[in-house]
């Protein structure tokens, strides 16, 4: 509750997205702040259907679907219901980039990421640009 009434003191509700780890905190948090932008972990579809039968609004929510590759039946499944999807990269999938190249990340684009949280900017870049082409 700090951090929320730091977030409305400072009127800054515009440029903040709160990051929430499960479920059970995510109801808690959407309720005292319902206009507020959430990131919250579903890393599994077992996350996606406790949100999903959530009273949640799902228009102020993103997914963080961890480090390891998400499924495609994961992020279909949150497209499905107007949910933004964040891949991290962090670790093996930046490592793996690192070697076989911008690829890496343009598959990850092709699944329907929308966003990437990477360590590795300029090869994720690469891969963005020449995805537009």
């Amino acid at each position: 509750k700090q951090v929320i009434k730091e977030i409305r003191r400072t009127e800054s509700e515009s440029y903040v997205v709160l990051i929430i780890y499960t479920i059970e905190t995510l109801k808690q948090v959407h309720a005292w702040s319902p206009d507020l932008n959430i990131c919250v972990g579903i890393l599994h579809m077992e996350d996606f259907v406790s949100l999903k039968s959530s009273d949640i609004s799902l228009n102020k929510i993103v997914a963080y679907v961890g480090v390891q590759e998400a499924s495609a039946e994961l992020i279909k499944a949150l497209h499905g219901v107007g949910v933004k999807v964040i891949q991290g990269t962090m670790g093996e999938i930046d490592d793996n980039a690192a070697i076989q190249g911008p690829r890496i990340y343009s598959s990850l684009i092709e699944k329907g990421i929308d966003i990437i949280a990477t360590d590795n900017v300029p090869l994720a870049t690469k891969a963005i640009q020449e995805f537009g082409r």
